[in-house]
């Protein structure tokens, strides 16, 4: 069985967000029989440093893909579109390039 239990909760101070970290920890551990990794749950100032959440990096007003997945994603499309290829530009694209995307 999974469970979709990646989740942000936003707060406006840090005696509230410290406040909610331990109610929801202690629901989820004792309601949903699930276990809280402290080195994955933490509390983090977003107007002070950037967070990483399911590989987007998020910052002030600014989203966008986290730079570890951003090199992933290079890479990936670098080898699906190797200059040696005999295709086509639009047999690459669509058949290689359009159902990684």
């Amino acid at each position: 069985m999974r469970f979709a239990d990646d989740f942000i909760v936003l707060c406006c101070s840090a005696k509230g967000s410290e406040r909610v970290m331990r109610g929801i920890k202690k629901y989820v551990e004792n309601e949903m029989k699930l276990t809280v990794y402290p080195t994955k749950s933490v509390i983090v100032n977003a107007e002070e440093e950037p967070f990483t959440f399911l590989g987007y990096e998020f910052y002030l007003n600014y989203r966008g893909i986290a730079p570890k997945k951003e090199k992933i994603f290079k890479g990936k499309v670098k080898r699906l579109t190797r200059r040696n290829q005999t295709l086509s530009i639009e047999v690459l694209v669509d058949d290689t390039l359009n159902p990684y995307l």
